[in-house]
């Protein structure tokens, strides 16, 4: 048997974080100079503007049964 789908191989469907939890794509504008300053830091962007949002505008986390 070569190639084709074999029962257990592949990437596993769906998380295991609950959807609360999970982070969401959200698309922005910035300016060049902070884009460049992004791409030198080994972090992911993405967590860089998330911590960076967090730290300056003191965003709590919410709380549960919402």
């Amino acid at each position: 048997m070569r190639g084709g789908a074999r029962p257990g191989s592949g990437r596993l469907k769906g998380s295991t974080l609950p959807e609360d939890q999970r982070r969401h794509r959200y698309m922005l504008r910035l300016r060049q100079h902070v884009i460049d300053w992004l791409r030198k830091h080994p972090e992911s962007s993405g967590r860089l503007v998330e911590r960076a949002l967090i730290m300056t505008y003191d965003i709590k986390e919410p709380k549960e049964g919402r």
